[in-house]
């Protein structure tokens, strides 16, 4: 863009390769006022025409996230190849438009452009996104028609759609045929057993995926300490642990979280706080999964004291912080700290949220302050 700048001001005139390069620079950074203006310049130009052109402006729009100007370009090119059709299908795709997606995809078939392997990648992360398994199974159809049932990305995202979708042997099938895996077709397999309680089948893939020397990355750990958790597995979630440890991860805010989570959950709340303590305390998420571990365990003097230390640090609490709190002043019948948190979570504009309120109105009842209780309730949403 610095560049750009020095050609206009020593009078240069940019061409077509120099506004695509300033074009997909836009996109890479999200400027789209700066979009804008180089839009404006090749108006100017008379060169919105040029399809290489018009396909790089499609793009820059809907990574800037305007789906709208991205439309509005796309719908006046005189040509369309499959280029522009693949990005605005991204951008569907990508900013949770999964319907558009679809009628567009359908369009794309009615006036005979060819789909590759872009075009299935995004149509299947749609559908992955609505949840929509019947156009998931079409669309994979399709892909058996065009043989792209063997790239390595397109089986990933097809076996990540069934996870998400919920057909997980669906998804185990696709893993099975596939003639080379990588880290994403693993963490996928894993992910979706352990989101769908079958912990240990994503125990399993994980020690065959050690066996196959795929090395695990942060995804493989998350989803595989979920297993752990759901599994209530202290001893194989301390094994993961001491993997995570090795890769150095331990401190990654979701790793770390995630490990607090899963030893809570495995009943231990010393190897939870061991965690904790050595995990940076900027963020609300590793305190919140500390104090929902010991609220679950009905500690309410300890979840207390770990909010006014998250004072003290000068972390912002949520939604999910002040639920916790609640119950543990609720399970204390502490009255006095509950009307402390519930003071806060005015402060904090947090009174209208539905989980806040029933967790107040919760306190109050089991604080005997039913009065309270009933001023709660009737200001609800």
């Amino acid at each position: 863009l610095e560049l750009f700048q020095k050609m206009q001001q020593e009078g240069i005139e940019p061409n077509v390769a120099v506004f695509l390069s300033i074009l997909k620079a836009c996109a890479n950074i999200g400027d789209i006022e700066q979009g804008r203006l180089i839009h404006d310049r090749i108006i100017k130009r008379g060169l919105e025409l040029d399809v290489a052109i018009g396909n790089t402006l499609v793009d820059m729009y809907a990574k800037c996230g305007s789906i709208k100007h991205a439309w509005q370009v796309f719908s006046e090119m005189p040509k369309r190849n499959v280029v522009a059709w693949n990005a605005l299908l991204a951008g569907y795709a990508q900013r949770g438009h999964g319907e558009q997606a679809l009628k567009l995809f359908q369009q794309m078939q009615q006036e005979g452009v060819e789909a590759d392997r872009v075009t299935f990648l995004s149509m299947l992360r749609a559908c992955a996104r609505l949840g929509d398994v019947e156009h998931g199974k079409r669309i994979h159809a399709c892909i058996i028609k065009k043989g792209f049932e063997s790239d390595v990305y397109v089986g990933s995202t097809l076996l990540d759609m069934y996870s998400k979708c919920g057909i997980i042997e669906h998804a185990q099938q696709v893993f099975d045929k596939m003639p080379r895996r990588n880290l994403v077709s693993w963490n996928a397999m894993i992910t979706g057993y352990a989101n769908h309680g079958h912990g240990n089948n994503a125990i399993k893939l994980f020690h065959l995926m050690q066996k196959e020397s795929t090395k695990p990355d942060k995804v493989t750990f998350l989803g595989i300490i979920k297993a752990c958790a759901n599994l209530a597995s202290l001893e194989q979630g301390k094994q993961i642990h001491a993997h995570i440890i090795e890769e150095r991860l331990e401190s990654d805010i979701f790793v770390g979280s995630s490990l607090v989570d899963m030893y809570a959950k495995c009943g231990s709340m010393v190897h939870a706080q061991q965690v904790f303590d050595k995990m940076p305390k900027g963020d609300v998420i590793p305190w919140n999964a500390i104090i929902v571990g010991y609220t679950q365990h009905e500690y309410g003097e300890e979840v207390i004291n770990l909010f006014w230390q998250m004072q003290q640090e000068n972390t912002e609490p949520d939604e999910v912080t002040f639920t916790s709190v609640l119950k543990a002043c609720a399970s204390l019948v502490a009255l006095e700290e509950g009307k402390q948190m519930h003071s806060y979570i005015i402060k904090t504009g947090l009174e209208s949220d539905v989980f806040v309120c029933n967790a107040l109105v919760d306190m109050y009842a089991k604080c005997w302050s039913i009065v309270d209780a009933r001023q709660v309730f009737d200001k609800m949403p």
